[in-house]
């Protein structure tokens, strides 16, 4: 099975101000303007603030559906009209295939899923695998697409990069790799400042030319490691590893409890203690990578997003905490902590000029969850509140408000919602009046405040099929084969 990475894309975002009260532990000792803008060259170190929710004035946002154009310029390419080719990988030639076979013959696997697998390879010796897009980015109206041929193997012996112009219609392979020896598959994508950057199986973290496919490498693959580079919107090249911290035992070993006992290949058996966390971050000015963080989080407790090892939300690095005595969740930041007055509730965004949460409340015993946005404005200290149950239950922030849509394959769109105003865009519907199947993520392609880009499944062949049953037939409809719909929203703005 391949590791495939989600692809988080950075870009930068405007540098704001803001004020309250109380707790300020630090000072700027850089020169700003009057609109608090750093003049002097140097970065300005903020005060560090404390707000309680009493600090902001609450305001329970009505929403309204509007027709008027969507803000934001809207891009996509579609599988079924993009002809990414179709190869055969040089690893099913006779002097390679049994190699890459091998890891089939496990004695853990069930008899029909290796019978099933091993008949499938044998077809692909004259049958291209069937492809898959391993990661894309949206960069303004022109998309960069990693697709791997190889999708069978093991390994990732044909894979290639193309370059989507969404305004001339223009497709073209910028990178093309083609190796029995050697694998090579694109995992990420990403652009920060201005500059493309991916991450691979075996070159590790390379700058990636968007012209001629070349790439120069910068950080190495870890030995076993799992790694990814992080999604924000501070114009900084973030990359956390992963790397499992294993105890090699017998075969006949009885777990204890809370343990798991796994092998790759029915020879080697290991239980999995936890894993070794590392986050480095890239220095443009000197090409040195420096730690952030490092910590052992162990397999029954993870680390991330803790204190220890927090995420960077956007702008800032966050975390959650409950203070002694209290039920109701803090967050903090950098630059501030928010005693937010919930007692449960997810991070969407963490900026100077905004925090973002969500809380989902329901939702057991066959019930209807229950979504609702708070943004906290430090700018004009007004706490919106908004239930979007309505709109689906996943949350991106974008832009000067959230997309919101609905995961799984399931009905339901995507919507872009402007908090301070309450207005609700619709940008993405199910594709039939019947409402019969969409399945909409973000998955393998990044998002963050200024890009965003989401993958949506269409139905192109379909059949009603009868099934019986004691209670009496019943018909359903059966999907055989979909559209790939993939889009995104540029930060350019529409006139309106």
């Amino acid at each position: 099975m391949k590791r495939v990475l989600c692809l988080f894309a950075a870009s930068m975002l405007a540098f704001s101000t803001f004020s309250c009260s109380e707790n300020k532990n630090k000072k700027s000792s850089a020169p700003v303007s009057e609109t608090g803008e750093d003049i002097s060259g140097e970065p300005v170190e903020r005060e560090f603030m404390t707000y309680s929710a009493e600090d902001f004035a609450t305001v329970d946002v009505n929403t309204t559906i509007t027709d008027r154009e969507f803000p934001y310029k809207r891009c996509e390419f579609s599988s079924k009209e993009q002809d990414f080719g179709s190869r055969i990988s040089p690893c099913r030639d006779e002097k390679y295939r049994d190699r890459f076979m091998e890891y089939l013959d496990s004695g853990y696997r069930e008899e029909r899923f290796i019978a099933d697998r091993v008949a499938e390879w044998e077809a692909s010796f004259v049958t291209p695998d069937d492809l898959m897009i391993t990661s894309a980015i949206g960069c303004g109206t022109t998309a960069y697409i990693a697709v791997n041929f190889d999708t069978l193997c093991y390994g990732c012996h044909e894979s290639s990069v193309f370059r989507y112009d969404t305004e001339k219609g223009e497709l073209k392979e910028i990178l093309h790799h083609s190796d029995p020896e050697n694998s090579l598959e694109i995992r990420q994508i990403c652009s920060v400042r201005g500059e493309l950057f991916v991450d691979t199986d075996t070159m590790g973290i390379c700058r990636f030319d968007g012209e001629t496919g070349e790439m120069e490498q910068i950080l190495e693959s870890e030995d076993d490691g799992y790694g990814h580079m992080v999604s924000n919107d501070a114009d900084r090249l973030i990359v956390t590893f992963s790397v499992p911290q294993r105890e090699k035992v017998d075969k006949d070993y009885k777990p204890k409890e809370g343990e798991i006992v796994y092998s790759n290949d029915n020879e080697n058996f290991f239980i999995e203690h936890g894993s070794d966390m590392t986050m480095k971050e890239y220095d443009f000015d000197t090409g040195e990578w420096k730690e952030l963080y490092s910590v052992f989080s162990p397999a029954e407790e993870s680390k991330w997003g803790t204190e220890e090892f927090p995420n960077i939300y956007g702008e800032l690095f966050a975390w959650k905490e409950k203070p002694e005595g209290t039920r109701k969740y803090d967050v903090v930041t950098e630059e501030y902590r928010v005693s937010t007055g919930l007692n449960n509730c997810d991070i969407v965004y963490a900026g100077r000029d905004k925090l973002i949460l969500t809380l989902s409340n329901g939702g057991g015993n066959g019930g209807v969850s229950k979504y609702v946005l708070h943004e906290f404005d430090f700018e004009t200290m007004q706490h919106y509140v908004i239930d979007y149950t309505n709109y689906g239950g996943n949350c991106i922030a974008f832009g000067d408000g959230v997309i919101t849509y609905m995961g799984g394959m399931r009905t339901g769109g995507a919507y872009y919602i402007m908090p301070s105003l309450g207005l609700v865009f619709p940008i993405e519907s199910a594709p039939h009046d019947d409402g019969s199947l969409m399945n909409m993520s973000t998955g393998l392609f990044g998002n963050d405040r200024k890009n965003a880009m989401f993958m949506t499944y269409r139905p192109t062949k379909s059949k009603p099929v009868t099934v019986s049953t004691p209670d009496g037939d019943f018909t359903h409809t059966e999907y055989s084969d979909y559209e790939y719909i993939y889009f995104w929203f540029t930060a350019d703005e529409n006139d309106e």
